[in-house]
């Protein structure tokens, strides 16, 4: 046993009780054994995959501090088991999933500000030369005052290496969420993640997904280069113009082209944000403390 932050694991005890699964290791729930109130998450790695565990470990705390990504409070094994352990942050709201109503979505001032929280995540992850790599609501958690947290860094990678930029070879992520050019490696990390953060903010809109995978092979990707894409959302309103706007600008199938993080925090959709319109006291009051906290200072000056 042994641990990095203000935390004694001594004092904790790991339940059964599943969370969910990360990209190799599931996820289980640990309280204090002094204060049953204070929860945390236990994500487990059997230990023929140590390198994994390794590598996220070595992420995690690298970005360790961050509002808007869950924390890691340290390190765990057992005497005696094949496994070892990080001890996270828990997230008392769940995913961001669970948030989702299939196929109707959700409020857009709600999908907004988790945009903004996520946007937020992956402008300090690319400032510190790290590419996620698998974006999705089942890895944005949702902590306290409806604040979302990117979390499971399974797949990710520093796309900067001894100061010196490289692109990626290995094909990885959730299908539905990977744009085109990571079946066709090399590839960069950035686009790569903003394409996800795109088709993150469709399904919360929409309650969908555009696509089953970014293949021709796919009926609904392959109307989408040809043009014939969302139409039917924009007749129901399911997206507003400004939103597609900012969708369309962000699944750009050719990478170069794509927009970047500094372009969409330009965007209208992002900058005339639906709350100088809402009349609701909590939700204004949420809005306040989006800000306030510090979810919206953008680092987009590149990796150091």
């Amino acid at each position: 046993m042994n641990y990095i932050k203000d935390i004694d694991i001594q004092d904790l005890q790991i339940t059964n009780l599943r969370l969910g699964n990360g990209s190799y290791g599931s996820v289980k729930l640990v309280y204090s054994i002094k204060n049953k109130k204070e929860l945390y998450a236990y994500k487990r790695f059997k230990l023929f995959n140590y390198n994994v565990f390794k590598n996220e470990f070595k992420i995690m705390n690298h970005l360790y501090g961050h509002p808007n990504i869950i924390g890691l409070l340290g390190t765990y094994q057992g005497r005696g088991t094949k496994h070892i352990g990080m001890i996270l942050e828990f997230a008392n709201g769940g995913n961001l999933l669970k948030k989702i109503t299939p196929n109707i979505g959700m409020p857009v001032l709600n999908a907004w500000g988790f945009f903004i929280n996520l946007l937020n995540a992956v402008s300090y992850i690319h400032s510190k030369g790290i590419a996620h790599r698998d974006i999705k609501p089942e890895n944005l958690l949702i902590c306290n005052n409806n604040v979302l947290k990117l979390a499971d860094f399974g797949c990710s990678a520093y796309f900067i290496m001894n100061g010196k930029r490289r692109k990626f070879m290995d094909i990885v992520g959730s299908p539905a969420y990977m744009p085109l050019e990571v079946y066709y490696p090399p590839y960069e990390g950035e686009p790569n993640d903003i394409w996800q953060c795109g088709i993150v903010l469709f399904a919360m809109l929409t309650g969908k997904l555009p696509w089953k995978k970014a293949s021709t092979l796919d009926d609904n990707f392959a109307r989408y280069i040809m043009g014939k894409m969302f139409k039917l959302d924009i007749c129901t309103g399911s997206i507003g113009l400004d939103a597609l706007s900012l969708i369309s600008e962000i699944l750009c199938i050719i990478p170069e082209k794509r927009t970047t993080l500094r372009d969409i925090a330009e965007h209208r959709f992002v900058k005339n944000h639906p709350q100088r319109n809402c009349n609701n006291d909590h939700i204004s009051k949420w809005y306040h403390n989006l800000f306030n906290n510090g979810n919206l200072n953008f680092s987009l000056t590149g990796p150091t």
